[in-house]
């Protein structure tokens, strides 16, 4: 600690943070969409980050005490970045298969419990029975994180920790208003260990 002779080991506690985001959502879609899903959708999706942070203790933000006790860092990730294809429709009320490649949100069980992250994905998706079944099946690789702001970093290279999965979903399943869901999820880790 900076101040000597207190008895709390980490010392004065107070801290404030201010994090602000833009985003800037792009998308070229073609299709009516009012009813059916999209022939086609590019989006790319940057964020863009600032934040602030203020302690009361040295050494909370930084190993070295001379650089103080707060930080402004500036950051910009790229959240989305993907190619939606319609692939076909396989009822009159538009029930349907897609495939998108690309930087995306998933959400690996309905609640997103399991695993919830913007990441390196190939999933096809679709629906059946008028919304009743959803499934997703596919392949994702996580993507190296900025430390402060949390957003993908796209200057480092991707993580060696790949996800497959299979996730079915059926909607007023026992009963109306439950969400039945069966999910099959992989995670093939070979980063190794830092070397200290």
């Amino acid at each position: 600690t900076g101040q000597p002779g207190r008895l709390d080991v980490p010392g004065d506690g107070e801290q404030s943070t201010f994090v602000q985001n833009v985003v800037l959502n792009l998308a070229v879609v073609k299709g009516n969409t009012t009813f059916r899903p999209p022939d086609y959708e590019f989006r790319v999706v940057p964020v863009f980050n600032l934040n602030h942070t203020r302690v009361e203790e040295e050494r909370a933000l930084r190993v070295d005490p001379r650089r103080g006790v707060a930080r402004t860092d500036r950051f910009v990730g790229m959240q989305e970045l993907f190619a939606d294809k319609h692939l076909r429709n396989v009822s009159e009320r538009y029930d349907f298969d897609s495939l998108r490649v690309g930087i995306q949100p998933l959400n690996l069980d309905f609640r997103g419990f399991l695993f919830q992250d913007a990441a390196l994905a190939v999933r096809l998706f679709g629906i059946r029975d008028n919304n009743l079944w959803q499934y997703n099946l596919g392949w994702a690789r996580r993507l190296e994180k900025d430390s402060n702001s949390g957003l993908n970093d796209l200057s480092q290279d991707a993580r060696n920790d790949e996800l497959f999965f299979f996730n079915l979903y059926r909607q007023d399943f026992p009963r109306v208003g439950f969400t039945s869901q069966l999910v099959v999820v992989r995670n093939d880790n070979r980063e190794a260990a830092p070397a200290y």
